[in-house]
């Protein structure tokens, strides 16, 4: 067991001043824990920017050479992928140079394996963030360079067969999302009868509906409510109460992720104000084009739940409405509304009140949208149910990729045998039968 500090040397990061154009857009790749979050191999050749050699100068960010591990040490911990070509990065990463002692292949392993460690000896209170000197404290395997060669070999071939098998399981996410969102758009917007007649609109999201149909602004659906500012301040002297409340990462597209309900302290006056109602559809102002918009029905998951400023309460005028709104707001055309109808300036596209009470609804006759939800409900929660299986199979083969990877780097297993004995195979089979696939 060797500390990284004395496996490898450790260089740290840097960002030159990002107003001075003389800096930037050069020939030296810069890369930062987004880029190694995005990157899905194990080697990243460059980042979304690049530097020059007077940004290089101007800062204290060093060039580290091919072979190099590059970690992110914040937002979030524990991103890591061998450089495919001289670079540097900014203070969210740290460049590991190995010695003689380490081969680069194995280096990145065993760097891997670490992953939980480094992310418990992360400190902050904004952000995790792990210190240089703890880094370089922390122990990982090193056995001999012929070991780390056949180790390094082990784990490429047998993780290239868990990482073929997660791809092919995402590309039938991504298929059921798409026949999802498909049969949501088809059915919002043109109901189930192939054969109805259609009428032309004013609306450029919505050019054609059934003649008995109607297209309505949102705001002559339903009441429009916004939520509690986490940062308020409240006086010592009035009475608050722990509340549960919806965040931003709760309303996920079409569905609320209850796995993590914080609390905020309430007065009761802001408790009547943002009280959420059973069939409140729940939608988020910002987030990416994904998520940005995309309603979530609340069915009272929670007794006494508030919810933030960055989520509106979309109160229908009738509750018979809240599903049809929702699937609505999950279509093809809420996409392109929303988008057109948001701020692009910052990072998070982030979309108004004002703007979102004129999204278009195209709604039928109350026994025709009973039908159709009934209808689309049912083949809508047969994808997600196949999805939900899949996403879990997902999850289990990644942490069988992360448990084999600790256990080669560790010498739990012996990777000459354990191939040929056929046990990878058999845990690939238990997760595909376990999951009913």
């Amino acid at each position: 067991m060797v500390p990284i500090g004395t496996g490898f040397r450790v260089v740290n990061g840097a960002t030159p001043k990002s107003g001075e154009a003389g800096l930037w857009d050069g020939d030296i790749p810069w890369i930062t824990p987004a880029d190694l979050g995005k990157s899905a191999n194990a080697e990243i050749l460059f980042g979304a920017r690049s530097i020059t050699r007077q940004g290089l100068n101007s800062c204290g960010t060093q060039i580290v050479p091919t072979g190099s591990v590059v970690l992110s040490i914040r937002a979030p911990v524990g991103h890591t992928a061998v450089a495919a070509q001289p670079m540097c990065f900014n203070q969210g990463c740290r460049g590991l140079v190995p010695s003689q002692k380490v081969l680069t292949k194995f280096g990145y392993w065993a760097i891997l394996s670490a992953k939980p460690q480094l992310q418990s000896e992360a400190q902050g209170t904004t952000f995790q963030e792990l210190g240089r000197d703890k880094l370089r404290a922390i122990k990982i395997p090193v056995p001999d360079l012929a070991t780390q060669r056949g180790i390094a070999d082990f784990l490429e071939r047998e993780t290239t067969r868990i990482d073929l098998l997660i791809e092919k399981k995402q590309r039938l996410v991504a298929l059921l999302g798409e026949q999802r969102a498909s049969a949501i758009s088809s059915a919002v917007t043109l109901g189930l009868d192939d054969d109805a007649k259609l009428v032309t609109t004013s609306s450029q999201y919505l050019p054609q509906v059934p003649a008995t149909w109607r297209v309505w602004r949102l705001k002559h659906l339903a009441e429009i409510r916004g939520g509690l500012t986490l940062g308020r301040k409240i006086s010592d002297d009035v009475k608050t109460t722990p509340t549960p409340y919806m965040r931003v990462a709760n309303v996920q597209a079409g569905w609320l992720d209850l796995s993590n309900i914080a609390e905020i302290p309430v007065t009761e006056l802001e408790r009547k104000r943002c009280l959420l109602k059973h069939g409140d559809v729940l939608m988020n102002e910002g987030g990416d084009n994904d998520k940005l918009g995309r309603g979530a029905v609340w069915k009272s998951e929670i007794d006494s739940c508030v919810h933030q400023n960055h989520v509106f309460a979309v109160r229908p005028n009738d509750t018979r409405y809240c599903d049809w709104i929702s699937l609505a707001t999950n279509a093809r055309y809420a996409r392109d509304f929303f988008y057109l109808h948001s701020n692009q300036s910052t990072n998070l596209a982030s979309i108004s009140k004002t703007n979102l009470s004129g999204f278009p609804v195209a709604v039928p006759p109350i026994d025709e949208m009973t039908a159709t939800l009934n209808d689309l409900l049912g083949r809508v929660g047969k994808l997600e149910r196949i999805s939900e299986k899949t996403n879990t199979s997902i999850d289990r083969l990644k942490e069988y990729r992360s448990a084999l990877i600790t256990a080669a780097v560790t010498g739990q297993i012996d990777v000459t045998t354990h191939a040929r004995s056929g046990a990878t195979d058999r845990r690939l089979e238990a997760i595909q039968e376990e999951m009913g696939a």
